[in-house]
Order: C-alpha cells, then sequence, then structure tokens
C-alpha cells in the first residue's frame, strides 16, 4: 500500500521540481534563420566556414557555396542563430579528399587573398566582427574587405 500511495507523491513532487525551476519551452532562445553572401572586394568568397558566437548560447555555423551565399545551422533540426549580438569568425577548410592530402604532407597552401581573410576574420578568440541577429531573422551579407 506505501508504494502506491509514493509514486503519485513522487510524481507530483518532480512535476512541481520542474515548474520551480523553469523546465518548460518559454526559457529556449528564439532561433530565427539567416542566409546571405560572403564577399571580398566585391566578389564572392567560396567554400568559407562561418561561425557565429553569441555572447551567451550555442554557436550557429554555416559554410558559403560557390558564390559565396550560406544559411547558417543552429543543431540537427534547425537552421537558424539566436537572436543577438554574435561575434563571427572564420576559416578555410580542405573540400577534397586531394587537398587532404596535401594537408596531410604540408604542401596545402592558400592563396594570398584567403590567407588575409584568415589574418584578420579567423582568430577564434578575438573575432574581427560583431554582427547582430535580428529578431525577425534577414539577410545578413558580410564583406571582408
Amino acid at each position: 500500500m506505501k508504494s502506491w500511495t509514493i509514486g503519485p507523491i513522487l510524481i507530483a513532487g518532480l512535476l512541481a521540481l520542474c515548474v520551480a525551476t523553469g523546465c518548460n519551452k518559454s526559457d529556449e532562445k528564439k532561433v530565427v534563420k539567416v542566409s546571405g553572401t560572403v564577399t571580398r572586394n566585391g566578389q564572392a568568397v567560396p567554400n568559407l566556414t562561418l561561425h557565429f558566437v553569441p555572447l551567451k548560447g550555442r554557436p550557429s555555423w554555416g559554410k558559403t557555396d560557390e558564390s559565396g551565399k550560406y544559411t547558417l545551422s543552429y543543431d540537427p533540426q534547425r537552421n537558424g542563430a539566436e537572436v543577438g549580438k554574435h561575434r563571427v569568425y572564420v576559416e578555410f577548410r580542405v573540400n577534397s579528399p586531394e587537398e587532404e592530402h596535401q594537408r596531410s604532407l604540408g604542401k596545402w597552401k592558400l592563396p594570398p587573398d584567403r590567407k588575409a581573410i584568415l589574418e584578420k576574420y579567423g582568430n577564434q578568440d578575438k573575432p574581427a566582427l560583431e554582427i547582430e541577429v535580428k529578431d525577425d531573422g534577414q539577410p545578413i551579407d558580410i564583406k571582408l574587405d
């Protein structure tokens, strides 16, 4: 008989604890879709990985296509980024098995313009870009000049 009365009491207690500590989805950060184009000197920057890191919260990332267009990913189910200020840094990753092979041999070289982009915008600890993601989501075009 005691185990019968403990079950409902335990469930009621857990529900009360959940409500008291905020176990609801209303505390979730608002995530909005973010996409745009990345250029340098008016030219598209392909194969660039962007990292949007909010001051507090989960980072988002995206990769530019051959036209410099990107869409941020927030998690496996959602595209976008949290609303608010983000520090943004970039990186170039290898794009083919051949590039990976060249990298493993220490022969993978970035063109001078890509090196310049990384020197200015590739520092994860001190990003040169700060971008605000607004409540309604919007295209965010980025110029790396």
